[in-house]
């Protein structure tokens, strides 16, 4: 599903580089749920950016579901994160003047392909899995931060995507609404989603099959 193999991405700064992967290899199988943990700096997000297809590497060789993102054209490479890749952040980056339904609904109009009726059915289905359909009128602001989560969660999964990636998803959340995002991602997990994780927290832990453990851009662990 994912493989690297011996990729590294570096930075200039001023006289120096930054080197943010070191000659990674990994291997995450089809459907698998794997965290990804290190402390600040070890390259986690570096990683997560670069299997989804906006952060190309310096050197090495990556394939996403088969498909190098990085040797097909920026179109091409819009339309396969599209279609092939659900993304989660920490920041939520929900639309404030939009409701819940509309935000879950954004990805629909990313490119071509299903009907809007299809969407609009499959979003409130997605409310209804992560318990957010009696809020779906709401606009974000009415939200709690662990409720606007599970709504990007579900506009994730608008597309069924094979991969999610998942960027700090419990970080700005108190024990118990992280604990219930780990539970949602599971859930999408369970449904036959890839799942990548990184974060500093042990939330995710009793679902995952494997952790992975990053320091200063080197599989360690």
């Amino acid at each position: 599903m994912i493989v690297l193999q011996k990729v590294s991405k570096h930075y200039k700064k001023s006289l120096s580089k930054v080197m943010a992967l070191d000659d990674i290899d990994l291997t995450v199988k089809n459907n698998e749920f794997v965290v990804i943990r290190g402390p600040s700096g070890s390259g986690k997000t570096t990683l997560l950016l670069t299997i989804g297809g906006m952060l190309q590497p310096t050197k090495g060789r990556l394939t996403v579901a088969g498909i190098d993102p990085y040797h097909i054209g920026s179109k091409s490479r819009l339309a396969f994160r599209a279609e092939k890749i659900g993304f989660v952040f920490q920041l939520f980056h929900l639309i404030p003047y939009l409701t819940v339904l509309e935000n879950v609904l954004q990805p629909a109009g990313a490119v071509g392909g299903g009907s809007q009726e299809a969407f609009k059915t499959r979003a409130k289905h997605l409310l209804e899995q992560v318990k957010l359909d009696v809020r779906s009128d709401h606009f974000p602001a009415e939200l709690s931060a662990g409720e606007k989560q599970r709504a990007a969660i579900a506009r994730a999964m608008l597309r069924k995507p094979e991969i999610l990636l998942a960027d700090e998803p419990t970080g700005n959340l108190d024990p118990e609404n992280a604990a219930g995002i780990a539970r949602s991602l599971a859930e999408v997990h369970r449904d036959g989603c890839t799942v990548v994780v990184v974060t500093h927290g042990r939330d995710c832990d009793p679902y995952t099959g494997r952790i992975i453990h990053l320091k200063s851009g080197r599989i360690c662990a």
